[in-house]
């Protein structure tokens, strides 16, 4: 709910908090000083008794290694000595050995390129623990894509810790825990990649060794523009001691391991301790299929693991098996999982649910389901008493499960820009790593992947690469996404800017010499070309515009602008936004869909050029948003820089200071959100426009107004979202489908009124 009363008394709010903020602060800073000298006199107490030891590393986790688990291990208090003697005391798998000889425990630097079942995720918490029991100064951190990968390896950290005798204090900062942060607190941080992007602020955070896992994400189209800008603030800003990057097989390692700057190792199919087969092959009822290949796997008395791009589609395919996976249960399978759904599950209604499908030997796993139900699947699938997981991808990463058959039933996924839906193929890591979740390395003797593609989703070509790159388990070259949106471009620079305080355009220039982007496609940046000749040189159709052609009216929507231009004794009606232009004339319409007809021609130049009033400034912002973005690959890079600045300064999330730039309130907030920075600045201008105290069912209309650029869906969304705002059960609201997301305007909005956005731009804007 909405903090009326932080919003009335915002001035008064900031200095009872910077107050508080010193006293806290200071104490903090004595009790890491004590803590300081208490570990300098338990580091010279062990130094003085340690006694030699028989080191042993084990895993019950992620890519543990083969071989006898023998060795009496560290006795509690004692540190192990240096890591190269775990390596010789027992057979480890071959990645770790490489890793070792080139001393990458102990450096902590290098880009580990492997396929799935190799130890990359051991390694990466070897590091950590290794440098822990050196005693190594700043917070250790291991970055993660996804909630359900973070879980694992933290409880892996605290297993292996325990294990070495070792005391250690490992936090996790993800959706699903949001314990307080305190750095002087804290040896070893596990963490999604977005949660540690919001806390590198902080200014007490002195970073120790990096580990970051699942990089070849940087490819990935909605989530690569943010890793890639938390890499770049790594290696510009806020350095840590080393960087581990941990990556799927792709193409071009060299290319990135240089860009990181470190060291590359190379693992492939041969470190793997399980012969895993994949296939990729056009199947016209994927359906059909997928059931033959799981009766196939039952009756050998194997499980399997189904992944799909979305929750209901993982329900429902775990519904559609139900049938065919009881035929293959014995008495003691049902009972376990009867007994265990009832006890972990979060709530009745999800305990209902999961029993109908657990007490058949299936279950759907995803984000949506509460953590104690998601490991109460896991460790059912683990006992052997479950035979099937019907899941979304976020199970691919890291969670270790003895699944000898892998088919992946969606090659694509599912993106919303403002609602509005389309496919995505995914890449050929995201596909490898899901499918080499089949045959994991000490559970199963072998493994098959298997990814059915439908036929006319990809062209012939796109097929054979896939298909061939599959088979051979040969990822794509990582390529930067942050040129693919403009927004995520803004956001860039928008945190660099936060982050340094002040910053000037050179600043932000040097910054964007540091991405993968330009180290793959270096270019001059000159901030000295028009933007007029720049972006109307890209439009052909302009020299066709004459007197006949003109724009009529214009203005602002949801994801743009959108308006009418006069051509002749006709009006067609035009919109530009960030999901693409339309016109209603017959040459855009019918016969040349993707280029840009002479009407949005002329609405293009009159919308951002003309200076005879007849566009206010927020349309005209909106319009060059919007064609920054529709322009976005031909544009030089210096104007896209301009350009960027411009609106960022325009729309109050950066101001111009003597220095060049700084970040306002709420643009510090907006630079780590997940929004884009248009719905950002609409929020913004909502509650600072707004006369008294908003409600949360006007916060509810805000959102579904600004947020959904296809108007028939708003009502629909409207009554959903405000039946959320009443604190209706969320499986009592009926969503509308599709369904873009779980609710991401709502919960992002109101979060920026009810966790204090309100009080940093009412003192920043007023």
């Amino acid at each position: 709910m909405i903090n009326s009363g932080a919003i009335r008394s915002a001035r008064g709010a900031v200095g009872v908090i910077s107050v508080a903020s010193v006293i806290i602060n200071a104490l903090h800073t004595i009790q890491n000083l004590l803590r300081q000298r208490q570990r300098q006199r338990q580091r010279q107490r062990q130094k003085e008794d340690r006694l030699p030891v028989e080191p042993g590393l084990q895993s019950s986790s992620e890519d543990r290694p083969p071989g006898p688990q023998s060795g009496r291990g560290p006795r509690p208090g004692q540190l192990l000595t240096h890591s190269s003697n775990i390596c010789h005391k027992f057979p480890l798998f071959p990645l770790y050995e490489k890793a070792s000889a080139a001393g990458v425990i102990t450096t902590g630097n290098c880009l580990i390129v492997a396929p799935t079942g190799t130890g990359k995720s051991y390694i990466g918490r070897a590091i950590l623990e290794e440098a822990v029991l050196r005693g190594e100064p700043g917070v250790h951190a291991y970055l993660v894509p996804y909630r359900a990968l973070a879980a694992e390896i933290y409880e892996s950290l605290l297993r292996e810790l325990d294990q070495r005798g070792a005391t250690a204090r490992v936090k996790i900062s993800t959706g699903d825990h949001r314990d307080p942060f305190y750095p002087g607190e804290t040896d070893i941080l596990v963490s999604t990649f977005e949660r540690f992007s919001a806390l590198l602020p902080s200014q007490d955070l002195r970073l120790g060794r990096v580990v970051l896992d699942e990089v070849h994400l940087l490819a990935d189209e909605s989530r690569g523009p943010a890793l890639e800008s938390l890499l770049v603030r790594l290696k510009t800003w806020k350095r840590p001691t080393s960087i581990c990057a941990l990556s799927a097989v792709v193409s071009n390692p060299q290319e990135l391991a240089d860009w990181l700057g470190v060291p590359l190792i190379l693992g492939s199919a041969q470190d793997r301790t399980v012969e895993v087969e994949f296939r990729c092959e056009v199947e016209k009822d994927i359906g059909e299929r997928l059931k033959a290949e799981v009766a196939r796997a039952l009756e050998k008395g194997e499980q399997a693991i189904i992944f799909c791009n979305s929750k209901a589609a993982s329900q429902k395919v775990a519904s559609d098996l139900q049938a065919l996976v009881a035929g293959f249960l014995t008495e003691d399978d049902i009972r376990a999982l009867s007994d265990t759904a009832a006890h972990a599950a979060g709530d009745e209604e999800e305990a209902e649910d999961l029993l109908k499908l657990l007490s058949a030997g299936v279950a759907y796993h995803h984000a949506g389901l509460s953590r104690d139900a998601r490991l109460c699947v896991e460790a059912a699938f683990r006992n052997r008493h479950l035979k099937v997981i019907s899941c979304t991808p976020t199970l691919a990463a890291g969670v270790n499960l003895p699944a000898r058959l892998v088919v992946v039933r969606d090659v694509y996924r599912m993106e919303f820009i403002r609602g509005r839906p389309r496919r995505v193929v995914l890449s050929t890591g995201e596909l490898l790593n899901m499918l080499g979740r089949a045959g994991r390395p000490g559970q199963v003797e072998a493994g098959l992947g298997v990814a059915p593609v439908e036929p006319d989703l990809l062209d012939e070509d796109e097929l054979s690469q896939l298909e061939l790159a599959i088979r051979e388990a040969k990822g794509n070259p990582v390529r930067s996404r942050l040129p693919d949106s403009f927004d995520s471009f803004m956001r860039f620079l928008l945190a660099v800017i936060s982050d340094r305080g002040e910053a000037t355009l050179e600043d932000t220039a040097e910054a964007v010499r540091e991405s993968l982007w330009y180290h793959l496609e270096p270019q001059a940046i000159s901030f000295d070309r028009p933007l007029q000749v720049d972006i109307m040189e890209d439009i052909p159709s302009f020299s066709k515009v004459n007197g006949s052609i003109r724009l009529e009216r214009a203005w602002p929507v949801s994801d743009g602008v959108a308006g009418s231009v006069v051509s002749g004794d006709k009006i067609y009606n035009f919109s530009l936004t960030i999901a693409g232009e339309e016109c209603s004339c017959p040459a855009k319409s019918k016969w040349r869909r993707r280029e840009t007809c002479k009407h949005l021609a002329c609405a293009i130049y009159t919308l951002l050029f003309d200076d005879t009033g007849i566009v206010d400034e927020e349309t005209r912002n909106r319009a060059l948003y919007a064609s920054a973005h529709r322009f976005r690959k031909t544009l030089d890079l210096g104007t896209k820089i301009k350009v960027a600045m411009d609106i960022l300064a325009a729309w109050g999330l950066i101001e111009r200071v003597p220095g060049g730039f700084r970040a306002t309130g709420v643009g510090a907030i907006a630079a780590n959100s997940g929004l884009d920075l248009l719905l950002s600045r609409i929020a913004r201008d909502r509650v600072l426009n707004y006369a008294g105290t908003p409600s949360p069912s006007d916060v509810a209309s805000w959102v579904t107004e600004d947020f959904f650029g296809d108007e028939t869906k708003r009502e629909k969304w409207l009554r959903a979202v405000n039946d959320w705002v009443g604190e209706t059960p969320l499986k009592k609201i009926k969503l509308p489908r599709p369904r873009p997301g779980f609710l991401p305007a709502p919960f992002i909005v109101t979060a920026l009124i009810s966790s204090g956005a309100r009080v940093s731009m009412s003192c920043t804007m007023s």
